[in-house]
């Protein structure tokens, strides 16, 4: 309250001052003002919304209720997101228009996921996977590089991987067992908040990124390749998964 009552008294203008100044000393302030609190707290009711859909995953045994409630939790993220991402030209940078069509991409797979023929689904998958990268490059190229953005990117993997285990799960290719994969990220956000270590920045390891995008493609891998091929790779890349959020959560709590 201290903080909203000081920032309110440096928003007062002096009585000499025009409306144009005023205005623009307001908007820098307003920038100046730390994304990361809104953004995390986001974080944690996304996370808390996709763990209880699991309810709802088990209920219907369909991948369409993650893709519900991610929807409306990505609508909020962006609408409150507006003041960051509406700095960056052309309306919102390139680099968040990658990731709003890989979001568009993975919501349209758990929506219309076992409507769609295997092939379409893998392909579809594989491809959202290979253009992961383009976000980023495009955010370090055209520096709109920003937190949420970051949080963007995150929890579209994070939910890309959730559909991706959900429907491998419901074809009746993988055991229901690859849904804990799927919820991994999530999981690993609702413990660090309860051992109330979330504040701290999440370690950055390269196995990490390499698991992420292993898993993904080994998911994606069911519905394109024989079992022979797509299970070991299934069953290593979990294997890393567990490995690497094990790993970053005794980093949290230790470190």
């Amino acid at each position: 309250m201290a903080q909203s009552v000081d920032y309110a008294a440096r928003r007062r203008p002096s009585v000499h001052a025009d409306a144009a100044a005023s205005a623009r000393a307001i908007m820098r302030l307003e920038q100046s003002i730390p994304d990361s609190t809104w953004i995390r707290a986001w974080a944690r009711w996304h996370t808390g919304a996709m763990l209880a859909a699991v309810i709802a995953v088990c209920w219907c045994w369909a991948a369409w209720p993650l893709a519900a409630i991610a929807l409306v939790s990505f609508v909020a993220f962006v609408a409150l997101g507006r003041p960051i991402w509406g700095r960056h030209r052309p309306l919102g940078g390139y680099a968040n228009w990658v990731t709003a069509l890989r979001l568009a991409g993975v919501l349209g797979l758990g929506f219309l996921g076992p409507a769609l023929p295997p092939l379409v689904i893998g392909v579809s998958a594989a491809v959202l996977v290979t253009i992961d990268g383009l976000d980023g490059y495009l955010a370090r190229k055209y520096d709109t590089a920003s937190e949420f953005g970051l949080y963007f990117d995150m929890e579209t993997d994070a939910l890309q991987v959730c559909i991706l285990s959900a429907l491998t799960c419901f074809v009746g290719e993988i055991p229901a067992a690859i849904l804990l994969i799927g919820f991994m990220r999530y999981l690993f956000v609702a413990a660090t908040n309860l051992l109330r270590v979330g504040h701290k920045q999440e370690p950055r390891f390269f196995l990490a990124r390499f698991a992420a995008v292993f898993i993904q493609y080994s998911l994606a891998a069911v519905f394109l390749l024989p079992p022979v091929v797509h299970l070991p790779a299934v069953a290593l890349a979990s294997a890393l998964i567990l490995y690497s959020f094990g790993r970053s959560t005794y980093y949290a709590v230790t470190l």
